[in-house]
């Protein structure tokens, strides 16, 4: 590895070909310069800043995202430590104690401090990467598959409350399949030629759903509700933006009033829920293989793997959703 300019640069293997990994900040920059003086007697806490600072130009700003909010438990539990020091038995500690209960959380930050590791093997400050030996946890998946009646009720108890808007954002949730944060994000310039697109903010993929028949409907009463109020948003309360916690108290009220437990029905299960009854449904009409094949577009996956992981122990005793998607599609950046 050696710095040029404002640009790093590493070897990609035994064949000594240097690749440009990105500009850095004048402060990285010194940072680096200084890792390549002296090896030893890193601050944790800069290495992770100067890894950012390349993770930027590299992923989607979805994953960015999630790994600012990792960053921060990490700098929280390694911030006076050298990384050096780190050894693998600090994070079977945090893996038994902290984090027993947490195995997600857990996950994440094994992965980020890997990715750490590995920035400062090729900044030559430590030799080996500690997290390579410690085996993440395993996380339990949910089976639930919420009942159809339980959805329904509870997107109409939102729209009969005070801000019937979010009731709107958990029925097009379903209608689309899509996760929430990409929901919340969906302008009014992304309805067009009888498509919504979606740009997913995990995957950094394009995904286009049909306008089917329920969704009009919900968008005009979208209009309805915030006529007075002009906004680029589709989803918003008085032009202000919305939050996914917001979205989440207030599902989690509306199934109080229903007497339906919350540890039973998460707003995250509706996007299954959406991919399985379109699956069922194609699958009845066209086959199981088409049903898996609409499943997979609507969820945006790159394989059938995923999908049916996705799907698996969700596709008992299910009731048949409002609509049956069509024609949804996956599209390449260079359609839109």
């Amino acid at each position: 590895m050696y710095l040029k300019g404002r640009s790093i640069w590493i070897s990609l293997g035994p064949d000594k070909k240097m690749r440009n990994i990105g500009l850095m900040s004048p402060e990285t920059i010194r940072y680096g310069e200084q890792l390549l003086a002296k090896k030893s007697s890193a601050n944790t806490v800069k290495i992770i800043a100067a890894m950012m600072e390349l993770k930027k130009s590299e992923v989607s700003p979805g994953s960015l995202r999630q790994y600012r909010s990792t960053q921060k438990f990490c700098e929280k539990h390694f911030r006076l430590m050298e990384l050096e020091k780190i050894n693998s038995a600090m994070f079977i500690k945090l893996k038994t104690t902290t984090y027993l209960n947490r195995p997600t959380r857990f996950n994440k930050i094994l992965q980020f401090m890997g990715m750490v590791f590995k920035f400062a093997i090729e900044c030559q400050v430590v030799a080996i990467d500690v997290t390579a030996s410690v085996q993440p946890m395993k996380i339990k998946r949910r089976k639930v598959l919420i009942e159809s009646s339980d959805l329904h009720n509870s997107i109409e108890v939102m729209k009969n409350s005070a801000t019937p808007i979010y009731g709107c954002v958990m029925e097009m949730l379903y209608l689309t399949g899509q996760r929430l944060g990409d929901v919340l994000n969906i302008k009014w310039k992304d309805v067009r030629d009888e498509h919504i697109y979606f740009k997913t903010q995990k995957r950094d993929a394009l995904v286009a759903i049909e306008i089917s028949q329920s969704i009009k409907f919900l968008l005009s009463e979208i209009k309805r509700i915030n006529r007075d109020f002009v906004c680029e948003r589709i989803f918003h309360k008085r032009g202000r933006e919305i939050s996914k916690d917001v979205i989440g108290h207030h599902h989690r009220k509306a199934l109080k009033l229903l007497g339906v437990n919350p540890a039973n029905f998460n707003r995250r299960d509706v996007r299954p829920k959406s991919a399985t009854d379109v699956y069922l449904q194609t699958s009845e009409s066209s086959g199981e293989q088409e049903g898996l094949k609409n499943a997979k577009a609507l969820l945006g996956h790159t394989n059938f793997q995923m999908t049916e992981h996705y799907l698996k122990k969700r596709i008992h005793n299910v009731g048949r959703g409002p609509e049956v998607f069509s024609n949804v599609k996956k599209l390449s950046k260079k359609k839109i």
